[in-house]
């Protein structure tokens, strides 16, 4: 099972290079595509506690569509991914 959080993870990033130029909610809901809708979700959620953070921060991107708090959730998104991806690694 390790080989899907690398999957996980490089889906994520794929999702954040937003080639498509896409809004901060599409992203959201990318995001929440790539990590709570997949079965192994719980699995991976209780081995790397982080996981739950970013994709709980990509469900409230969904809903904050041209907020000015959007930018500072999409930031905090980022910062929390980068942990999860060295966590990952480590």
């Amino acid at each position: 099972m390790s080989n899907a959080i690398h999957e996980i993870i490089a889906r994520i990033d794929q999702i954040l290079l937003n080639e498509k130029n896409e809004t901060l909610d599409v992203l959201g809901s990318y995001i929440v595509g790539a990590t709570i809708i997949r079965d192994d979700y719980e699995y991976y959620q209780d081995k790397y506690p982080i996981l739950a953070v970013v994709a709980d921060l990509g469900a409230e991107l969904e809903t904050l569509k041209g907020s000015e708090h959007e930018r500072i959730v999409f930031e905090d998104l980022k910062n929390n991914f980068t942990h999860l991806k060295q966590q990952v690694t480590n």
